[in-house]
C-alpha cells in the first residue's frame, strides 16, 4: 500500500509529501520493499533531489536490499543527464559485479553515451562484450 502512497505524490510534483510518507513508514518500522526503494529513487533523481535519492540508496544498502536493473538504470540515466560519465562506469561496473544484467536497451544507450563523448573505444568494448574493470563504462 506504501508503494502507492509514495508513487502517486511524485507523479503530482509533490516530492516533500511522498518523502515524508517514505520516512512515515521507517519510523513506524515497515520495511520498504525493493520496489518502494525503485520508486523513491527513480522519483527523486527525476526531480533532481540528488542528495535525498543518495541517502534512500544507502538506506536500501544498509538493509541489505539487493538493488536491480531498475534500481541502475535510473542511477545510470540521472548521471547521463548530468553529464558525470565517469559515475555511470562506477555504476556499471558495480552492476556487472552484484551479477545484474543490462538489457539490450541500456546497452544500446550506454554505447550511443559513449559514442557522442567520444569514448570509441570504450563503446566497442562494450559492444563485443569486455565489461571488465579497465574497459567498463
Amino acid at each position: 500500500m506504501y508503494n502507492s502512497v509514495i508513487d502517486s505524490p511524485f507523479k503530482d510534483k509533490l516530492a516533500n509529501e511522498a518523502y515524508h510518507f517514505y520516512s512515515e513508514m521507517v519510523f513506524k518500522r515497515i520495511y520498504p520493499s525493493l520496489v518502494t526503494y525503485n520508486v523513491l529513487i527513480d522519483a527523486l533523481f527525476i526531480r533532481e533531489k540528488l542528495k535525498e535519492a543518495k541517502n534512500v540508496l544507502v538506506v536500501m544498502l544498509k538493509a541489505c536490499v539487493k538493488p536491480d536493473i531498475f534500481t541502475f538504470n535510473s542511477l545510470m540515466n540521472v548521471y547521463y543527464l548530468v553529464n558525470e560519465v565517469k559515475i555511470v562506469k562506477h555504476v556499471f561496473y558495480a552492476m556487472t559485479h552484484m551479477g545484474v544484467n543490462l538489457d539490450a536497451y541500456r546497452y544500446s544507450i550506454s554505447i550511443n553515451r559513449l559514442c557522442k563523448d567520444e569514448s570509441v573505444d570504450e563503446a566497442m568494448n562494450i559492444f563485443s562484450g569486455n565489461t571488465s574493470k579497465e574497459y567498463s563504462l
